[in-house]
């Protein structure tokens, strides 16, 4: 069947369902046309994962009731262990709302330290865990990932120009400019796209990581181009900064960038001020939600599917550099 079949037997998102493979809990047949063909053995998979997902099981805990590591029976009593402390703690802190209440509690005048040991060390300590950004640890993967994208599209870029004939490489002033800005807007347009045929692209694949929404499927066209063009008005930026600090403020690329940044400031208002903000913390915008690919428990570093990535890219600067020294050479001769 279809993924669009498995989506309606299952009441799974496409992006959920093609996550679970990528986790190894299934892995369907591929037709003749190259695309999936979800069995129905697939399809009880899916089934058992959301149905223990929502029981609260974890990913690791799936996995070791799939291989046989521990049995259901088993681990279905430590989770009614869980709920059961779960349900103790929604109990007292429910108990300890009617309390604040009856005593008329104000914020201004609350005396947190007192009710806060009456709700007990420990107590309610997972609510403070969602206070907490998840967002920042994929910072360096994704911007890795960027960076990534944007040399494979440079290299192909320079090939273009110089097997192209249409520009010659370092020929004038401004063609460090062109090779350095031109390359943006094919990346950009196919990261368009792939974002929404497949929530990544080549360089935020190769460090495991993958865009969706937060109800789990990719984002819309619309969606994807909006976010692609708040992120070229911040390399915009990013362009006025770095030339503008070697006296080319107004020449070439930068007046480009600013009229670009500066019109886009105008339309967006306060979401292109909010993405400055916290440009360099990648944070995403929201709505939108990162997954890192990788499995297991071990350290990043150590995980098989991260030592791959990290290989690829390796290969993949390797191979672009190497393409980009060639040119220069084959252009200084």
């Amino acid at each position: 069947m279809t993924i669009k079949e498995a989506e309606g037997r299952t009441g799974l998102a496409r992006a959920n369902i093609r996550y679970y493979e990528d986790q190894g809990f299934f892995s369907p047949a591929r037709g003749e046309n190259g695309y999936r063909d979800y069995s129905g053995r697939d399809v009880e998979i899916l089934l058992k994962v959301k149905l223990l997902r929502q029981l609260g099981f974890s990913l690791e805990d799936i996995r070791e009731l799939q291989r046989g590591d521990q049995t259901l029976e088993a681990a279905l009593l430590r989770r009614e262990e869980g709920l059961d402390r779960e349900q103790r703690e929604l109990d007292r802190a429910a108990r300890l709302c009617r309390a604040l209440r009856e005593d008329g509690a104000d914020f201004a005048t609350l005396d947190a330290g007192r009710w806060l040991d009456r709700l007990g060390q420990g107590e309610g300590a997972a609510a403070l865990e969602e206070d907490q950004d998840p967002k920042r640890w994929l910072s360096l993967r994704r911007y890795g990932g960027r960076m990534l994208d944007y040399l494979v599209w440079l290299t192909l870029g320079n090939l273009f120009v110089v097997f192209g004939g249409r520009l010659g490489l370092f020929q004038s002033a401004g063609a460090v400019y062109r090779m350095s800005v031109v390359p943006l807007v094919p990346m950009l347009l196919s990261e368009t796209l792939l974002l929404h045929r497949t929530g990544t692209t080549l360089g935020k694949k190769l460090m495991c990581i993958q865009l969706v929404g937060e109800d789990g499927r990719f984002l819309s066209l619309g969606q994807a181009a909006r976010r692609t063009l708040l992120i070229t008005l911040l390399m915009a930026a990013y362009i006025v900064a770095v030339y503008g600090m070697f006296g080319d403020f107004f020449k070439g690329a930068t007046r480009t960038a600013l009229l670009i940044f500066f019109a886009g400031t105008w339309r967006f208002g306060d979401e292109v001020s909010e993405q400055l903000e916290h440009y360099f913390f990648c944070w995403q915008r929201r709505g939108e939600v990162y997954l890192d690919t990788t499995t297991g428990e071990e350290p990043l570093l150590s995980r098989k599917e991260m030592k791959w990535g990290l290989a690829g890219a390796a290969l993949t600067v390797l191979l672009c550099f190497g393409v980009i020294s060639l040119v220069i050479l084959q252009e200084s001769v």
